[in-house]
């Protein structure tokens, strides 16, 4: 996420509506002319700091964190994924998380996922929050400052 935060600080983002998400990979058709916003500067969280994220997601609003995502996390439908499988070496997926919870005694991430709303719940899944930075959701947070 970082190197695609160092691109926009020297270019602006289009709207959603002037640039789809296609959900694959296809060329760039970025407009200079249609740019909106650009980004003022990056801050990374402190890695491994749920504390620290939750309070980041309450201030500013969504954040990017990588995270592992596993097979099982495929078959994803409801409630709270939680898995011992996952290890904070493997991280290899870019999410968003934009809020959190708790659900029959569990606290959670609510995260956006990219592989479309008819994954997960519309494109949402909760991840399982304060138990042992689950799936690495904290080692690699970061977000954007806008100017």
């Amino acid at each position: 996420m970082d190197h695609a935060f160092n691109y926009l600080e020297s270019h602006y983002i289009e709207s959603e509506n002037d640039y789809k998400y296609l959900g694959y990979d296809a060329n760039c058709h970025y407009r200079k002319s249609k740019g909106v916003v650009k980004v003022k500067k990056f801050v990374d969280l402190p890695s491994k700091d749920e504390k620290t994220l939750q309070k980041a997601v309450y201030q500013y609003g969504p954040i990017s964190v990588g995270i592992v995502a596993l097979d099982s996390l495929i078959m994803y439908k409801s409630g709270v994924f939680e898995s011992n499988d996952c290890k904070y070496a493997d991280i290899n997926h870019g999410v968003l998380v934009v809020g959190y919870g708790n659900e029959h005694g569990k606290d959670y991430w609510l995260i956006k996922n990219s592989w479309g709303d008819l994954w997960g719940s519309k494109g949402y899944f909760k991840l399982r929050r304060n138990k042992h930075n689950m799936c690495g959701v904290a080692s690699n947070a970061s977000f954007p400052l806008l100017l």
